[in-house]
């Protein structure tokens, strides 16, 4: 499953590095245990981290340590892990205060559970940004990883069919213009693909400002048959009155991002508008 935000203020679970969980990833077939993702806080940049939570005892049962998104894969007995680690011997330019994306270098491993030994490891190529999530297909050896960046998200797919990781040429997604990214999410025949990207401060110039009315383009649905690299893009627009805008206009989960495709069947899902409005799309 794609990961899916939520409010940390009343977390329950233990705290990781300091930080709450604040993102489910995955859920183990067995149900006793959860992958969630946490901010770092009093980090410069934003800083994920994902770690393994018992949900009857809500304690960390594993911490990968430098681990951005888990997923467990081969029916429970595997997990994929998306991790980051810096580069040995790269100085950063002196203008640079914050981590640049040069100095790391990116690898998914595919490990035993629960004996975490490695299975395989693959060094990762993506054009931006950090790693936020990865989502196993429920139907072949194939995964998709997201990645972000400050105005930009995408994907790109890796394969383990022949027993080894490696990563799939020219099948990916290059989301130019917005990387409010919710998905993606699979089928449950794994055969299609969709995710969605909102608008920032669609409905006026600033945030705590009114709209004027009219018709705005919240975002868009991106779909595709697995596998393959032609992309379909629904643009989504709503009407809003005037003087309309959000209850919480700094609340941006709700108010700038569309949520994730949820799949009436295999070619047709819905989701859910910042206006609170449900729409239903086609994937023919």
């Amino acid at each position: 499953m794609a990961r899916d935000l939520f409010d940390y203020e009343d977390s329950k679970w233990e705290a990781l590095e300091g930080g709450l969980p604040s993102a489910y990833l995955d859920t183990h077939p067995t149900g006793k245990f959860v992958t969630m993702q946490v901010v770092l806080p009093d980090s410069i940049v934003t800083i994920e981290r994902a770690a393994v939570w018992n949900i009857k005892t809500h304690k960390i049962h594993w911490n990968p340590g430098n681990a951005n998104a888990l997923c467990w894969i081969e029916e429970g007995s595997e997990m994929l892990v998306l991790e980051e680690s810096p580069k040995e011997g790269y100085i950063r330019p002196p203008l640079f205060v914050t981590p640049t994306q040069e100095e790391y270098r990116h690898f998914m491993r595919r490990i035993s559970w629960p004996g975490l030994d490695t299975i395989s490891c693959l060094e990762l190529e993506f054009p931006h940004g950090w790693l936020t999530d990865v989502i196993a297909s429920p139907a072949d050896s194939l995964a998709c990883f997201v990645w972000e960046d400050q105005c930009e998200a995408g994907i790109e797919f890796v394969s383990w069919e022949e027993g080894e990781l490696r990563q799939l040429a020219n099948t990916g997604f290059y989301g130019r213009g917005s990387n409010k990214i919710q998905g993606p999410v699979f089928s449950s025949d794994g055969t299609i693909l969709a995710m969605t990207f909102g608008v920032g401060c669609w409905w006026a110039e600033e945030l705590d400002m009114p709209s004027k009315g009219g018709e705005f383009n919240v975002g868009c649905l991106v779909w595709s048959e697995t596998g393959s690299c032609e992309y379909r893009r629904i643009d989504i627009d709503v009407s809003v009155p005037a003087v309309w805008r959000p209850d919480n206009p700094e609340d941006m989960l709700h108010n700038e991002y569309l949520s994730r495709p949820e799949f009436i069947c295999t070619h047709e899902v819905k989701i859910l508008l910042p206006t609170g409005e449900e729409r239903r799309f086609s994937l023919l």
